[in-house]
């Protein structure tokens, strides 16, 4: 085998189905005569590794009243609501980009070569952004004993966490050295 060729990777499926949440009655008119109506499979990719890709299907259940023709879902807990990707998929992601500091294209590349997840660098930089602003919010809102932020404070719940520029890259927060300089010096000396 050349080095070109990649191995083709080993398909590995966990299934979580709605009937373990079957609804005992109808949400519109509280009836229980509930029957199956009709299905669809929601494939989520979970973390693998180099030779075996790891699948979560979802098997969504409709379910249809039968005194009243409502047809409705139910939403399980046990699989992940409205994503392409696990919890795991997205915690790999953030502690690697927000905590070990690595760029959003390198945790794409990696997630790909080692773990079978095809995962494109604006979502992972998405991702970085809805944890970001949780965790301000979280922060503001007195995590630290009910306090409330003063807006003063520029710490994060993330210590030392890089900032991610448009272009999928970290750029360094400091300001250049002749900007500090002017800065520091008083206003009546600058030219």
């Amino acid at each position: 085998m050349s080095p070109a060729e990649k191995p083709v990777p080993r398909i590995e499926f966990s299934h979580v189905t709605d009937e373990a949440v079957r609804p005992k009655e109808c949400i519109t008119c509280g009836s229980n005569e509930v029957i199956r109506r009709g299905y669809q499979f929601h494939d989520t990719a979970d973390l693998g590794s180099p030779l075996v890709r790891r699948i979560l299907r979802h098997e969504k259940i409709t379910w249809e009243c039968k005194k009243c023709g409502t047809q409705f879902m139910v939403l399980n807990t046990s699989a992940p609501f409205d994503t392409e990707y696990t919890d795991d998929v997205k915690q790999y992601a953030l502690k690697r980009v927000l905590d070990k500091g690595d760029a959003a294209n390198r945790v794409a590349a990696d997630l790909a070569d080692l773990h079978n997840v095809e995962v494109t660098p604006q979502a992972i930089g998405e991702w970085v952004r809805k944890e970001q602003a949780t965790s301000e919010t979280r922060q503001r809102l007195g995590a630290q004993g009910g306090e409330k932020d003063s807006g003063n404070s520029t710490s994060t719940t993330r210590p030392g966490a890089p900032v991610l520029s448009l272009d999928g890259t970290f750029k360094a927060v400091r300001t250049k050295k002749k900007a500090r300089r002017t800065s520091q010096q008083p206003p009546s000396s600058r030219k």
